[in-house]
């Protein structure tokens, strides 16, 4: 009996199959094999194999392709399916060698080429792989196989302008192709270029819709551009498709925090954090969430998973600081943030935390000390000054308080609470006509200084230059 009488229909087209169709096709060439009949049967063994390849049933195919060779070991048909099989399952060097051999009794074929270099790009024999693209295509110009490829030969070292190229040249030929549609989306996205990237992975979608993937990358790059809302819709098209794929739940809840929809972005995070339980990631956005919804005591409880996960998320150690110092709970936190600076000693977000949780215990030249750190190592950081002048007002040392203030005007020239500042030392010093002139100035800047000194020096109300200064602002 003739294959063909298996595998063709009237005008010789090969029909479609179900699975279990398959599977019974390949269990009657198991038992000729079994049998024996190898040989008798050839063509419908290889028929099979085809089928095999067609719709990845990679261990039987390769189980009838070694058969097919053990009673015909130079049929070149059965060496190229053996290579095929055996890329397949990741076991290229094998691969390697099948396909050698069909080299050896065909070397134009262009399949066989095609498929050797996936082994080699696999073996890491990469200029071996351009080679044997390069040669398929000397033989056939225009073989999309050879030239996807060398697209992807080019994508993986990070050279995405000329992968484009190679895939431009593929969909040139093949409109159609989803994989190079889907392969140029991902190329136009690592280089920026989000629009073009945008519209090639809406080419492939029309193509391809229930690809979770490309739905998945779409709601990366909407991410990318700030389009939030359609980010989320995008994230939860390819949740629809596949309810267990870690990363959309993850950005899904990215991009409803982003428009402020912590409740489902907190939903979103924690379905991520069931298929994905040991990416510390998840757990510190799960905090941040609850930090965003105003529950510290939540918050610090998966600061601290994210923390068991990684002892080294100094972010997380920062964050769940944060929260102890909103529930003050300020030895918690300095211990947080000691934790931090005894591997980064001068951990500029540490040091102002620290310092700011010592203004809060009254450790004011404390504080100083930990700004001070921040000045030595960055010696232009505006805030490290304003801060030190505030923290040395507090200690009584108005005149050092200038001096820092003075450094603040310097760096910003129409800060009002810096004027503010000054204003406030010099009536602290008693050199009310030096306080009224930088008051003047801080409420020619920001006429709401004029109510924050009513409310700090109310003996000011009774003062006739003070209320010139009310009325004339």
């Amino acid at each position: 009996m003739n294959s063909s009488e298996y595998y063709q229909d009237s005008n010789g087209n090969r029909p479609l199959y179900e699975e279990e169709e398959i599977k019974n096709k390949i269990e009657t060439c198991k038992r000729h094999i079994a049998n024996g009949e190898t040989f008798v049967y050839l063509d419908l063994i290889e028929d099979t194999m085809q089928l095999c390849a067609e719709y990845d049933f990679s261990n039987e195919g390769l189980y009838l392709a070694e058969n097919i060779i053990n009673v015909a070991p130079y049929n070149s048909e059965a060496w190229l399916f053996k290579g095929i099989f055996l890329n397949n399952l990741f076991m290229y060097e094998e691969a390697h060698e099948a396909l050698k051999k069909t080299l050896a009794y065909n070397p134009n074929d262009v399949e066989a080429l095609v498929n050797i270099a996936i082994a080699e790009e696999n073996l890491g024999m990469l200029d071996k792989a351009v080679e044997s693209l390069q040669k398929v295509l000397e033989v056939e110009p225009t073989n999309t196989d050879a030239i996807f490829n060398l697209g992807l030969h080019h994508e993986r070292r990070d050279n995405y302008k000329k992968a484009i190229e190679y895939f431009e040249k593929v969909l040139a030929l093949e409109p159609n192709s989803s994989d190079a549609l889907y392969e140029l989306g991902y190329c136009y996205e690592n280089i920026d270029q989000l629009d073009k990237a945008l519209e090639a992975y809406e080419k492939y979608l029309d193509l391809d819709p229930y690809s979770s993937t490309g739905w998945y990358n779409k709601g990366i790059v909407l991410l990318r551009q700030n389009k939030f809302e359609q980010a989320a819709d995008n994230f939860e098209l390819s949740l629809a498709i596949n309810p267990e794929f870690s990363s959309s739940w993850f950005n899904c809840g990215i991009a409803y925090a982003n428009i402020k929809q912590f409740k489902k972005a907190l939903e979103c995070f924690k379905e991520a954090g069931k298929f994905d339980p040991e990416d510390e990631t998840i757990f510190y956005n799960i905090g941040q969430t609850y930090e965003d919804l105003g529950n510290c005591k939540m918050a610090i409880e998966y600061y601290s998973k994210a923390i068991k996960l990684d002892s080294d998320f100094r972010e997380a150690f920062l964050a769940r600081a944060a929260c102890n110092k909103k529930l003050k709970n300020y030895f918690s936190a300095l211990q947080d943030i000691e934790f931090i600076l005894e591997k980064d000693a001068f951990n500029i977000e540490a040091l102002f935390a620290k310092g700011e949780i010592e203004e809060l215990l009254g450790k004011y030249d404390k504080a100083i000390i930990s700004y001070g750190k921040i000045i030595y190592r960055h010696p232009r950081n505006f805030e490290a000054y304003f801060k030190t002048a505030g923290a040395l007002i507090n200690l009584g040392k108005f005149s050092d308080a200038l001096d820092f203030y003075f450094k603040c005007i310097k760096m910003k020239k129409n800060h009002a609470n810096s004027y503010y500042g000054i204003a406030k030392a010099f009536f602290l010093l008693n050199e009310k006509e030096k306080a009224y002139n930088y008051l003047l100035k801080a409420i020619s800047i920001d006429p709401r200084y004029k109510q924050i000194i009513m409310r700090e020096f109310p003996a000011l109300l009774n003062s006739p230059v003070f209320q010139k200064i009310l009325a004339e602002h």
